[in-house]
């Protein structure tokens, strides 16, 4: 396999994940040499060893006959070698603290000028916000933190691309894994060039220090429109459902089957004070920053370069609570 030329938007995406996540290689992309190194013989142990038949959940959906279906299962799946359950089921596993706040400068040759801005940082929770509260007050949470992540890229695009004319594109997403004690939310946007980089994040900063206020009613029904439209149609999908059913037999899952009845009506039942709730959990200091620049076609090589300013950041406790980002 051959190198690849990365853009700049995915090479400083790349970037951005390694400092948030301390380059915790569950969170990378494999490189070429990875890839290249594996064979099927590393890859079957890999996947087998993690494997239990005991444990397997198998979620179907859609017409077919239950004793062929049956039959291929037992056919496939107990053809896996059985092995020992573990004493203890498998919880959240940590994150490791981000080392360093270090802006960074990605740089990569290319015809057209482009610049991109990334930003973010590791937030306290997971999917399931906390596994203290009654599974449907924990699932309740989650559609707070889907509704208030539309709010919010709601308004950067009214403020920092429609208002300001900052940049061509802008986004906020946060990346909420089931089995990590913490989750991230990356910012990122596209200036028209590289001199408003620095104009560009104070703007969309100054939107998420004052998110409290910027959450309005009206930008919550705003946000709820195209989810509930969104919701309705992706209900006569098998694969919306095949969603809904997964984890149902997991003890660190809050799912139930109760869980896939009022959908609409849950996310129609959210609140501006539960909102308002959920931006009190984020963080907006000490952000990890990646400029990603280009420079004219030479026949050097792309570099990657790194300021020396840095911030200090303390391990956050582990939790056992319940998308890593990944825009490469």
């Amino acid at each position: 396999m051959g190198s690849r030329v990365v853009p700049t938007d995915s090479k400083a995406a790349r970037l951005l994940l390694a400092n948030i996540t301390n380059d915790d290689s569950r969170y990378r992309e494999p490189t070429d040499a990875d890839v290249e190194k594996l064979s099927l013989d590393t890859a079957q142990q890999a996947v087998l060893s993690q494997m239990s038949v005991g444990a397997l959940e198998i979620c179907a959906v859609g017409d077919f006959d239950p004793e062929e279906f049956e039959r291929l299962l037992l056919r496939f799946i107990g053809s896996i070698p059985s092995r020992a359950l573990p004493e203890e089921a498998p919880g959240a596993f940590t994150l490791p603290a981000t080392a360093s706040c270090a802006p960074a400068t990605v740089t990569i040759e290319d015809n057209a000028s482009r610049a991109v801005l990334l930003a973010g940082r590791q937030v306290n929770f997971n999917r399931w916000v906390s596994l203290d509260r009654p599974d449907e007050r924990v699932l309740q949470a989650y559609r707070e933190i889907v509704l208030l992540s539309k709010m919010i890229n709601n308004i950067l695009y009214r403020e920092v691309r429609e208002k300001k004319s900052l940049a061509y594109a802008v986004s906020f997403e946060l990346s909420l894994p089931q089995y990590s004690d913490k989750g991230m939310y990356v910012l990122s946007c596209s200036p028209p060039d590289s001199g408003k980089l620095e104009a560009c994040l104070e703007a969309c900063l100054d939107v998420l220090r004052n998110l409290r206020e910027l959450c309005t009613e009206d930008e919550l029904q705003r946000a709820q429109r195209p989810i509930l439209k969104g919701l309705e149609a992706s209900m006569h999908r098998n694969g919306f459902w095949l969603g809904q059913m997964s984890n149902l037999q997991d003890d660190f899952s809050p799912h139930s089957f109760a869980c896939t009845h009022g959908i609409s009506e849950a996310y129609s039942s959210v609140t501006l004070h539960g909102i308002r709730q959920v931006v009190g959990l984020l963080d907006f200091t000490d952000l990890v920053i990646v400029h990603g620049k280009t420079t004219k076609i030479t026949p050097s090589r792309s570099s990657v370069a790194c300021s020396s300013a840095g911030c200090e950041t303390g391990e956050v406790p582990s939790k056992r609570l319940k998308t890593a980002h990944n825009s490469g």
